[in-house]
Formats: C-alpha cells, structure tokens, sequence
C-alpha cells in the first residue's frame, strides 16, 4: 500500500494522459518536466519558448484509507487531491 505520493501535470481535468509522479512534489515535478512534458507540449501544440502551468497535487491511491471508491473511475488506481505547488515551465522544442 502506497503512503503517499504526488502527481505533476499541465492538464488537470478529465483524463490526464501525460504526467509526472513521486513521492515529494518535487521529484513529481522532475518526473513530469523530464519525461511527458514534451509529449504534452507536442500533443497540445505549445509554441517554442511558451510557458505552460504544470500544477502537483497530491495523489489519492486507491488502496488507502482517505480514498472513497465512489470517486473513482473503473479501473483507476489513483485520483487528484489537494494542489500542493503551480509552476510555469518553459516549452522548448
């Protein structure tokens, strides 16, 4: 059972494809820049040298206590919870 943990992304409603995880915001954040922010940028059209806002929330597993599975899409194994951080990232190609 996961304790706690972050998830960093730049689109924060419905369904979020593109995202960064840890178990601090930070390393959340560096997850995120270093690994999908491009592919986020890419799939959204950012424009070279744009700053796009990447927020970190906690994460709310569904293997812990504070999670109600009424919230929970099927299939679903972790939801946003409080916003911890907003960061603007520079997009560049």
């Amino acid at each position: 059972m996961r304790i706690q943990g972050y998830i960093a992304c730049a689109h924060f409603e419905e369904t979020i494809k593109h995202l960064g995880e840890g178990d601090t915001p930070e390393k959340a954040l560096s997850d995120f820049v270093n690994g999908d922010f491009q592919l986020h940028c890419e799939r959204d059209e950012v424009e070279d040298g744009s700053y796009v806002t990447v927020r970190v929330f906690k994460a709310i597993y569904a293997d812990t206590p504070e999670a109600n599975m009424d919230d929970f899409e099927d299939g679903w194994q972790w939801m946003l919870g409080d916003e911890v951080s907003e960061h603007q990232v520079q997009f560049f190609e």
